[in-house]
């Protein structure tokens, strides 16, 4: 009769060891099946931040532009508003000259007036490319 009840604690002992081990063995899988998971969703993270800061770059990029074009068009604006300015006042002076020295004195003032033109213009245009530049690099 002692023989029964050993018996069966060793046999109890040996299923709960092999339970344990199926227990372990499957502790670990889980492990495993969370670290997977977790690495995912780290990866999953860093895709939307990655696509969030280009978003973001993108949008200051296009901010820039327009601050670029904006500030071409005031310059432009100030330049030509400056060169009309500067031709009025010249063509005052020129107009109290006699003869061909009121002549010449006019053509420098057209020709200073025109120069001051079409620099606006190129610094505007200038501006511009850049500008879209910036939008197409954005």
């Amino acid at each position: 009769m002692k023989r029964l009840p050993v018996a069966a604690l060793v046999a109890a002992i040996s299923l709960g060891l092999a339970a344990c081990q199926k227990d372990a063995e499957q502790h670990a899988r889980d492990v495993q099946e969370a670290r997977q998971a977790a690495a995912e969703d780290i990866r999953e993270a860093r895709e939307d931040a990655a696509e969030r800061i280009a978003d973001a770059q993108a949008e200051r990029g296009n901010a820039e532009a327009e601050a670029l074009r904006e500030t071409a068009k005031a310059q432009y604006d100030l330049a030509i508003t400056r060169a009309e300015a500067e031709y009025d006042v010249a063509e005052e002076r020129c107009e109290a000259l006699d003869g061909e020295s009121r002549d010449a004195c006019l053509s420098q003032a057209r020709a200073e007036r025109d120069a001051a033109r079409s620099a606006a213009e190129s610094n505007r245009a200038a501006a511009i490319q850049e500008a879209e530049r910036m939008e197409r690099a954005g």
